[in-house]
């Protein structure tokens, strides 16, 4: 479907589709939500260092600095911009309208990056996506440090995010309040 397409950006469009089809059919349940969230999750662990490195590739050396600034500051505004923009569509459009938009903004950014010009990359080596897996995971047992830094950044991970994600449910079903 894109030019630069992989299976993470496919099923990344795929799954907000899904379950936006199955909200505005009334044919979801509880565990096919979480298996979303669950595919998502992992699709996620994939793209979102594929596009963190962009930011190094796309900006001059000199410029490096400021463009991680500015991404982390878009990374951060997004997350609370997000379910603000997220309880006003389901007040207007409701809760499949407001899935079905989400949908298509993820269609619009795999397009968006679809038609970015990348410059050439070196010649390395290619290895397979397992092989720099198992690699990254050998690294990461050697380095202590590492590994307590990861499970710092993956406790608000686990019981942040859901907090997040259930907002709404919690604002709908015990504050009464709606989206």
């Amino acid at each position: 479907m894109w030019p630069r397409s992989d299976l993470p950006g496919t099923v990344e469009i795929i799954l907000p589709q899904v379950l936006a089809i199955l909200v505005a059919t009334g044919l979801v349940h509880v565990w096919m939500v979480l298996a979303i969230a669950v595919g998502r999750g992992i699709m996620m662990s994939f793209n979102q260092p594929a596009k963190q490195s962009l930011v190094s590739e796309l900006v001059p050396p000199e410029d490096l600095h400021n463009a991680i600034a500015l991404n982390s500051a878009n990374f951060n505004l997004t997350r609370v911009l997000g379910p603000v923009i997220g309880g006003m569509l389901i007040a207007t459009v409701g809760v499949a309208g407001a899935f079905f938009v989400n949908a298509a903004s993820f269609v619009a950014v795999l397009a968006s990056l679809a038609l970015m010009q990348l410059p050439p990359r070196g010649g390395g080596r290619r290895r397979g996506v397992l092989e720099d897996l198992l690699g990254g995971l050998a690294y990461l047992r050697s380095q202590p440090t590492l590994q307590a830094l990861l499970l710092l950044a993956l406790l608000p991970v686990v019981f942040g995010m859901p907090y997040m994600t259930m907002l709404t449910v919690f604002a709908r079903d015990v504050l009464a309040v709606g989206g």
